[in-house]
């Protein structure tokens, strides 16, 4: 089942479901409309299989004229794991962690498909994501992602979204000592001793 949160040309929302012959949808003032997909998900699959039939039955969705939301426009919290397998500790050149290291991602930084990429101020690049919405917004085109041996170490499963998806993107990787450049500012900022060591 393929969903999709739309805002119609009025500014009006509604879901969509993925049929044989495209989407179709109903926009949430339709007494048949099932609802949010977030409390679709919590429901379970039985709530979902619903929603789609009832989906199905609606009028068709030309996903060039709407906008796509993010499918989940709500989430409670979204909660990311970092330095959370060996091989990437190490070869960033980190300490394991003796506890789990979290952060978190806010609401406010989930955008639709199609809509355009914020990089933040203090970033000079987008991450491979970046790469991977770029290509599936235009697949006609030819999308190139650059990534350093220790940054790709982070998106292995990316690549296989690439595949999943049949999404040409072309990753080139640099051999640069696996997040030397982060090991390079850190230099930057402590100083170098004499002896190669950095200052704490």
């Amino acid at each position: 089942m393929h969903f999709a949160h739309v805002l119609d040309q009025t500014g009006r929302p509604g879901l969509a479901v993925g049929t044989g012959d495209g989407f179709r949808g109903r926009s949430s003032d339709e007494p048949q409309y099932p609802g949010e997909l977030l409390a679709l998900l919590q429901e379970g699959r039985d709530a979902l299989s619903r929603a789609a039939s009832s989906l199905s039955g609606g009028d068709p969705v030309d996903l060039e004229k709407v906008t796509l939301k993010p499918p989940v426009t709500r989430p409670d919290k979204i909660i990311c794991a970092g330095l959370n397998f060996r091989g990437h500790i190490t070869g960033s050149g980190f300490e394991e962690p003796k506890v789990p290291d979290f952060f978190g991602r806010f609401p406010t930084r989930l955008i639709g498909h199609g809509e355009p990429l914020l990089r933040p101020r203090d970033s000079d690049e987008l991450d491979f994501e970046g790469a991977i919405g770029a290509q599936a917004s235009h697949p006609g085109r030819q999308v190139i992602s650059l990534s350093g041996d220790g940054g790709l170490a982070m998106l292995l499963g990316e690549l296989l979204t690439l595949k999943q998806l049949h999404l040409p993107v072309k990753v080139v990787v640099f051999n640069n000592g696996a997040l030397s450049l982060l090991f390079s500012a850190r230099v930057e900022e402590a100083g170098q001793l004499e002896d190669g060591s950095v200052q704490p």
